[in-house]
């Protein structure tokens, strides 16, 4: 799957979806669903509904009682989306002078709904920047 399906795959989910997702991703460890509930402040069964759609998707892996697990293919959408946060961040902050913590507030915010060339092509602006947009290895 190509970096661009990758991220229309990732923009085509709920936020709650993604939210879990990054959430898993982040920990690096399975989890079980009532503590995503806590961190993420959502309801159980909420939770629950999000874990079967995920599962339905393929993105992750869970039985009832037991630890839920990212795919290798959500691992690389929450690699991808990740990393686009980063660049945003880092234009933000370095093109259009934003405090640090304005400049992730707002990376995280449109990092979910912009496409790969554009961040490519914020990334030309921010040389000093070492990672390489859109290219996720795993």
């Amino acid at each position: 799957m190509s970096d661009e399906q990758i991220t229309e795959e990732f923009l085509n989910l709920g936020d709650k979806d993604k939210s879990v997702i990054i959430y898993i991703y982040e920990i690096n460890k399975n989890i079980k669903p009532g503590d995503i509930a806590k961190r993420l402040q959502l309801p159980h069964s909420t939770i629950n509904s999000v874990i079967k759609r995920l599962v339905s998707k393929k993105l992750v892996n869970w039985k009832e009682y037991a630890y839920v697990e990212l795919t290798t293919q959500a691992n690389k959408m929450a690699a991808h989306h990740l990393k686009h946060h980063i660049i945003i961040h880092h234009y933000f902050e370095h093109e259009l002078d934003l405090s640090n913590q304005d400049a992730h507030e707002e990376g995280l915010r449109i990092a979910g709904v912009i496409s790969c060339p554009t961040v490519i092509r914020m990334k030309a602006k921010i040389p000093d920047c070492e990672l390489s947009p859109c290219k996720v290895y795993m």
